[in-house]
This record gives C-alpha cells, structure tokens and sequence, in this order.
C-alpha cells in the first residue's frame, strides 16, 4: 500500500520503548503497559484480556472460560521471565508456577505457539500472543475467571512534543487499525466457537 515507507523495527522491554520515545530516537511506541511519562501522547489503547491458551484438542479446549485452579496440574509452556506478562504473573500467581513449573519457557512466542499447537500443552498469557493463530482457529482462549486479575493494555503512543512525520503518522494509523480488526476476528471466532 505504501511502497515507499522503510521501517526500522525494533522489540525491546515496554520501560525502554517509553525511554527511547522520550528520548526521540523512535516516532511510535506499541507496548503492553506503557509507563506513562509526561509527555506522551496515546493513539490509541485497549483492555486485553489473560486467558489460557490451548489447541483445540486440548483438555481444556470445551470450556468457555478457566481458571488457575482448573488449569493447574496441565503441563505448560510459558514466557520468559524476563518478559512483562510473565513478570506480572510471576509476582501476582507466582504460586501456580511454583506448583506448574514450565516444561519450556522461551522469549519466542512463535517457538511456544508451535508447542501449543501440537495439543499437549497450555500457556497462561494475553490474548494478543496468538491472534493469528486464533483467528484461524488453530488455538483457542480461554478467558481466565480469576478475581485479581488486572487486565493488560496494549497502546499505540507517540511523543507529544514533535510533530511526526507522514510515514509514522501512517504507521501508527495502521498499527491501530490492525490491531482492533484482528482481535475482533479471535474474539468472534471463539464465540462462535462456544456458540456451536
């Protein structure tokens, strides 16, 4: 759509992301729980919600929601702790990893959602690591119904004090865009799922 726009990736933790936006050396930041710093401006940001993921041929895979307590003794996959989500749950639950130790942990999201794909397996995270894969109906999420459990945001943010240029305006509209279509796709896929 846009032939002419170079970009220049990076993936770093969300403390870093807000840093180097202070900083000017990235035009548009999209974290999970963007520190907030003054003079950030927020695009655009949404609630996600933690769940447990699973394929279908899961145990777990009938049910509508979960819980830690139903999801506890099933061997799982998870995130690196050096990872936001993890770390969070680490600190919040860090009783269900202490009685479900991961039969692999990894910062790859890609590595452990071909571990989950193979069935025997579940990975406690938010609902934004698998949305193609759910979407497509290659893995399911299951809401967690736990109480406690504050939900994860994902922000599109760029700094308020510098104009942006064309290209990142465009990148952050797109970044939005994409985002809200593909987790209403995974959304209505698993009603519909529950529905059938």
């Amino acid at each position: 759509a846009h032939p002419n726009i170079r970009l220049a990736v990076e993936i770093m933790t969300p403390s870093e992301a807000a840093r180097q936006l202070d900083e000017g050396t990235v035009e548009v930041v999209m974290a999970f729980n963007m520190p907030r710093l003054r003079h950030q401006h927020v695009v655009w940001s949404d609630k996600l919600r933690f769940g447990c993921i699973v394929a279908p041929s899961h145990p777990l895979a009938g049910a509508s929601s979960t819980s830690l307590a139903q999801v506890n003794g099933h061997a799982l996959v998870a995130q690196s702790t050096l990872l936001p989500t993890r770390q969070y749950l680490d600190d919040r639950f860090a009783w269900f990893f202490d009685e479900n130790a991961p039969v692999m942990a990894s910062n790859s999201i890609q590595l452990l959602k071909g571990a989950l794909r193979k069935g025997a397996v579940a990975m406690i995270t938010s609902e934004l690591d698998a949305l193609p894969e759910l979407a497509r109906g290659e893995l399911l999420f299951l809401p967690l119904a736990d109480k406690g459990l504050a939900a994860p945001t994902i922000s599109v943010v760029i700094d308020a004090r510098r104009s942006l240029s064309r290209a990142a305006r465009r990148i952050s509209e797109f970044l939005v865009s994409r985002t809200q279509e593909r987790l209403a796709d995974a959304r209505a896929k698993r009603i519909s799922a529950t529905d059938s």
